[in-house]
């Protein structure tokens, strides 16, 4: 769904979100940070695997410069599968389904793939689109056993060779 916006802000917005993609897919975390809002107090960076979210941007660097330095985070795929675009004149969401597979050498024994589902808020900081609010999530699978219920994520790993 999309507002009656101009040709120029959702130009902005697909340059933005494209450079997200560009941080997610090289584990750049200059990039990655320099997309957010800095002056917002407001941030949040919800990850799927941390319990909380990040507030501030030194949060925010400290969980970046980990993936890449101390789990070596490797994003071996990353499809988008859906996308939803919604934008008015000073704020937009991005709501994104992917097909990711990632590497972490100290989170997991092998590849985690599967659907990632993602929200991005943005708000206008002038020329330019700023990320304010950050979710990040995989789905709940929920089986019944004979009245016994499990509780599964939608991914699967794939041990190392």
């Amino acid at each position: 769904m999309k507002s009656e916006v101009d040709k120029e802000s959702e130009a902005a917005l697909t340059r933005a979100y494209e450079r997200w993609l560009k941080a997610w897919r090289n584990v750049d975390v200059e990039l990655m940070l320099s997309l957010f809002d800095r002056d917002n107090p407001g941030l949040i960076y919800q990850a799927e695997e941390t319990a909380g979210p990040a507030h501030t941007i030194t949060d925010l660097t400290a969980y970046w410069t980990a993936a890449r330095d101390q789990l070596h985070l490797q994003v071996k795929q990353w499809q988008e599968l859906e996308k939803h675009v919604w934008i008015s004149d000073d704020i937009a969401t991005i709501y994104v389904l992917l097909d990711t597979t990632l590497a972490a050498e100290l989170m997991a024994p092998g590849d985690i793939s599967g659907k990632l589902r993602a929200s991005i808020l943005y708000r206008r900081v002038g020329a330019e689109w700023r990320i304010i609010h950050y979710h990040e999530s995989r789905q709940m699978l929920v089986e019944n056993e004979g009245g016994v219920y499990r509780f599964l994520t939608d991914a699967r790993l794939a041990k190392k060779n």
